[in-house]
């Protein structure tokens, strides 16, 4: 069985494979310092039944973001480049939009609470 036949339900293939899964790729927007350590920890206080894994891969100018969901064998596999668009491929629920959504919540945050502490 190919990366691109996976049934929803295979959890035994590395995350990291799925990113030759045969799905269709599609602009997305990713959060800066994604594979901050910071940011690995609250995803996965949020999610943990996600399965995260960063890579960089310099030689393609890009780092590779993967997510699995252990209970429902959703994921999405981000390419994150600096020089050309950012593209995912995902199976299954909107599991993107949920992690965008967290991190872009906990940044404001983050940023509203720096604000406030230099003007006090």
């Amino acid at each position: 069985m190919t990366a691109a036949e996976v049934p929803r339900t295979d959890l035994e293939v590395p995350l990291l494979s799925l990113r030759h899964a045969g799905r269709p790729e599609r602009p997305a927007h990713v959060p800066p310092n994604l594979d901050n350590d910071e940011l690995r920890a609250l995803i996965t206080a949020a999610h943990p039944e996600l399965e995260q894994i960063h890579r960089p891969h310099p030689t393609h100018g890009e780092t590779v973001h993967g997510y699995r969901d252990r209970r429902t064998g959703d994921w999405v596999i981000v390419f994150e480049r600096a020089e050309k668009r950012s593209t995912l491929k995902e199976y299954g629920g909107p599991l993107w939009d949920r992690i965008v959504a967290l991190v872009s919540r906990w940044q404001a945050t983050s940023r509203s609470t720096s604000h406030h502490s230099r003007q006090g």
